[in-house]
C-alpha cells in the first residue's frame, strides 16, 4: 500500500538521468535533402515515426518521445517542459542552445535518458540498471528541413 501511496516520489529519487548531444547528418532521396523524415503510422492515432541520421547510424524515434525544435516559438515553450522533467536545467537556458547552433550549424539531437539507480527500492534483478524513460529532442534550422514521407 505504501508503495502505490508514495511511489513516483521514489521513483523519481531512485532515477539516474543522462543526455548526449549528437550533430544530424544530411540526407537525401534524389529529390529533396532532408534532416528528418516524417512517417505517418496511420490517420487515426496521430503518431508520427521521425528517421535521422546522426552518429554514424539510422535512427528511429516516435512522435510521443521525441520533439522536434525549429524557429517555432511554441515547440521552446514545450522544450522547457520537458528540459524541467528531466532535471536538464541548463537545456532551458539559451547559452546551451546557442553553443550547439553554432556547432552544428542548427543540426542537432538530444537524447535524454532515465535509467533506474541499484538500489534497494527499486529491487535487486527488477527494475535496477534498466531504463526508467527516453525523450529525443532534434533541432533543425528551419521546417523546410523536414521531408514528410506522406504528402
Amino acid at each position: 500500500m505504501f508503495h502505490f501511496a508514495f511511489g513516483n516520489k521514489l521513483v523519481l529519487k531512485s532515477v539516474v538521468n543522462t543526455k548526449a548531444y549528437y550533430p544530424l547528418v544530411l540526407d537525401t532521396n534524389g529529390f529533396k535533402s532532408y534532416y528528418i523524415k516524417v512517417n505517418s503510422q496511420n490517420e487515426i492515432s496521430h503518431l508520427n515515426n521521425y528517421y535521422y541520421l546522426s552518429d554514424g547510424k539510422k535512427n528511429v524515434v516516435n512522435s510521443n518521445q521525441a520533439l522536434v525544435l525549429d524557429n517555432n516559438f511554441n515547440n521552446y515553450r514545450n522544450l522547457y517542459k520537458i528540459s524541467s522533467r528531466y532535471k536538464n536545467r541548463d537545456l532551458n537556458k539559451s547559452l546551451v542552445i546557442q553553443d550547439l547552433d553554432s556547432k552544428t550549424q542548427k543540426a542537432w539531437v538530444l537524447t535524454m535518458q532515465s535509467w533506474y539507480k541499484d538500489n534497494l527500492i527499486n529491487g535487486i534483478g527488477f527494475k535496477a540498471g534498466k531504463l526508467y524513460d527516453k525523450y529525443t529532442v532534434i533541432r533543425v534550422p528551419d521546417s523546410s528541413y523536414i521531408y514528410n514521407e506522406n504528402e
